[in-house]
């Protein structure tokens, strides 16, 4: 016997990180999907993702979308970001929506533990991050 599962359906914001591509990119259109609103933040100086948009495209209906090209290990950066987040929030009288958070940031952990030469090999700094 099988039965046709009720598509997900949620409401509020995803704040995902590592928004651009891969795991991140396909999990922000998958909780656009059903439903929330995104926070997307990565860092892609090649393929800037938009500013804010009405999305995804393909969806209806479509969600706010909210994408910063910064790098969130910048302490700093996070907190200009953090406030915008708050801001538009606020504005919104949404507060306390974020309903979901996605850290896909690879930062250098996508590289070799140990590399020929070892310099080329992931850091802690990289790691921590």
């Amino acid at each position: 016997m099988t039965t046709d599962a009720e598509p997900i359906r949620l409401s509020g914001w995803a704040l995902v990180l590592g928004a651009s591509s891969g795991f991140g990119a396909a999990t922000s259109l998958a909780l656009a999907r059903a439903g929330l609103h995104i926070f997307g933040v990565h860092l892609d100086r090649s393929r800037p993702c938009p500013t804010r948009s009405a999305w995804p495209p393909t969806s209806r209906p479509r969600r706010e979308a909210h994408f910063y090209n910064v790098n969130a290990a910048d302490e700093e950066k996070r907190a200009e970001l953090a406030s915008e987040m708050e801001r538009i929030l606020r504005e919104r009288d949404e507060l306390g929506q974020v309903r979901v958070m996605l850290h896909s940031l690879a930062f250098g952990t996508l590289k070799l533990f140990i590399a020929d030469p070892m310099k080329e090999a992931v850091t802690k700094a990289q790691m921590d991050t």
